[in-house]
């Protein structure tokens, strides 16, 4: 008698698709509402925090090497740590 030789049996993976990413056209600012809500003093005094906190780390450094622009992101970013926006 011939011997059948058996196929291994083939399993069909499901795939499943997920949702598009699509970008928000109604966001204007950089600011989420809830960020603006936080804030209890206007633009122009946060501004000067900034300011003063990236000239104290330019200081710091005694003016020396390092970049201006660097140092106003990181002192924006530690004036909304301390303001806890």
């Amino acid at each position: 008698m011939a011997e059948k030789q058996l196929k291994p049996k083939t399993t069909r993976k499901t795939v499943t698709k997920k949702p598009a990413v699509t970008s928000n056209p109604k966001r204007v600012s950089a600011k989420t509402s809830s960020e603006q809500k936080k804030s209890p003093m206007g633009q122009k005094e946060f501004k000067k925090m900034v300011s003063e906190a990236a000239y104290y780390r330019a200081e710091k450094r005694g003016f020396v090497g390092g970049d201006q622009n660097e140092d106003w992101l990181i002192a924006e970013i530690e004036v909304k740590r301390l303001l806890n926006l």
